[in-house]
C-alpha cells in the first residue's frame, strides 16, 4: 500500500488490483469496439494456457491411511 500511495514506479498491477479487490472496490475495464476482439482473443489464450499448465501438474501422492496407522 506504501508503495502505491508514494507513486512506486514498480508496482505491479497485479498487487493494486488484488489490494483494490480486498477493500471491496470493484473496478472495471472499457474497451473501445475495435480492441475488444483482440483483448477477449489474448485473454482466451492466457486462459487456455493456465488451464494446460494446471492440468499438466503432477498430482500430489495420495497416501493410504493403513501406511498412517502404523
Amino acid at each position: 500500500m506504501t508503495d502505491l500511495e508514494n507513486g512506486k514506479d514498480t508496482v505491479q498491477m497485479g498487487m493494486v488490483l488484488s489490494l483494490l479487490q480486498r477493500m471491496g472496490v470493484r473496478v472495471s475495464l472499457e474497451l473501445p469496439d475495435e480492441v475488444a476482439n483482440v483483448f477477449h482473443a489474448e485473454f482466451d489464450k492466457v486462459t487456455r494456457r493456465r488451464s494446460l499448465k494446471s492440468a499438466s501438474r503432477p498430482k500430489p501422492a495420495q497416501v493410504s491411511s493403513k501406511f498412517l496407522s502404523g
